[in-house]
């Protein structure tokens, strides 16, 4: 399996975040992942267990969100849309679920 950018990047911030503890062996990692973030679980349980030999780690999906512009109806992941049903909007804007964190190192 090949490692993406976004992984490699995760990678590099939890190394900094271990360097920065004086850590020596990582010996947990919890990641926070956006679900609309293209980034597999798999592939980032691989780059853990693989590449960083890190067996524990937690990695907590976080769910997508939209914020209408035109009233500020909250779209929530589980509605499946991008026409905000409050207004019938069609602008908006991502507010959760796209990017990545690294919430613990240990």
């Amino acid at each position: 399996m090949h490692e993406s950018v976004k992984a490699r990047e995760i990678e590099k911030e939890i190394r900094r975040k271990a360097s920065l503890k004086g850590l020596g062996p990582i010996k947990k990692v919890v990641l926070r992942a956006g679900k609309a973030s293209g980034e597999a679980p798999e592939e980032l349980s691989h780059i853990l267990r693989e590449h960083m030999k890190i067996e524990t780690f937690e990695i907590i999906e976080e769910n997508a969100a939209l914020k209408c512009t035109g009233c500020g109806h909250i779209i929530s992941e589980q509605e499946k849309t991008l026409k905000c049903p409050a207004c019938g909007g069609i602008e908006n804007k991502i507010i959760a679920g796209m990017g990545f964190e690294v919430v613990e190192v240990e």
